[in-house]
């Protein structure tokens, strides 16, 4: 009887042994891959900042160009007169683009619409009449509010479309553009800067005023689906999963 508890005994022990080795091995094996894994993702985050820090000096570049532009412009107006001004006769916000083969301002388009009761997002049916050619936009903002409380800077607000609707909505993201006040007229605010193909609107007062670059849209931000919330009736609007309109 002796002899066969010890023989157990020996038998308990040496598949202890066998167990705790292999616990051991698939731990050093787990924390390799752990090991592994961190230092992926960092690997990846440091080409991520690398491309972002790279896109920031491109735009921070093309921004530059454009307020060398925007002076040329204003210093044109100057000489030329009303021929090709960008300084409006009235208060308003406007665009200033080429139209019948000159500059002109116009008229940006306020939006009307829809407050969605759920995600509070501006939805409108309509489509803006001001239409840039290309991604340069040049926008005056003539407010007699400016003269006291300047604006520095201001979000240009992404219009997206909604997935499967025929609705536009006015997001709550979108691009914050610097202002640069008018040395003659403070009341006059320009605003230069490139977009990507899209719709977009800005905010004065309550209102949205509508603008439009023309190109095929690809960011994914200009894409929208309604989402319904678990276990709720209420819902939302967030990026399309494959960020195509």
């Amino acid at each position: 009887m002796k002899i066969v508890l010890a023989l157990i005994c020996i038998a308990l022990f040496a598949t202890s042994g066998y167990l705790f080795s292999e616990v051991r091995r698939l731990s050093e094996a787990l924390e390799k891959a752990q090991r592994n894994l961190s230092e992926q993702r960092t690997a990846l985050a440091e080409g991520n900042r690398g491309k972002m820090l790279a896109e920031t000096k491109d735009q921070a570049t093309k921004e530059k160009e454009l307020l060398q532009e925007l002076r040329k412009i204003q210093a044109k107006d100057k000489h030329e007169g009303a021929k090709h001004s960008s300084t409006p006769g009235q208060f308003g916000y406007y665009a200033y683009l080429a139209q019948e083969g000159a500059l002109k301002l116009r008229h940006l388009q306020r939006l009307s619409g829809r407050v969605d009761i759920f995600g509070g997002d501006l939805v409108t049916t309509e489509s803006p009449e001001v239409i840039f050619k290309d991604n340069i936009v040049h926008l005056v903002l003539y407010d007699r509010a400016f003269a006291t409380r300047a604006l520095p800077t201001i979000v240009v607000r992404i219009v997206a479309k909604a997935k499967d609707e025929e609705v536009w909505v006015v997001r709550n993201r979108g691009y914050d553009v610097q202002l640069s006040p008018r040395a003659e007229n403070r009341d006059i605010l320009d605003l230069a800067n490139v977009f990507p193909p899209g719709r977009y609107a800005i905010e004065m007062h309550g209102q949205f005023y509508a603008f439009s670059v023309e190109g095929p849209v690809n960011h994914p931000e200009h894409c929208v689906e309604r989402k319904s919330s678990p276990g709720l009736t209420s819902h939302h609007y967030a990026v399309c999963p494959s960020g195509t309109p």
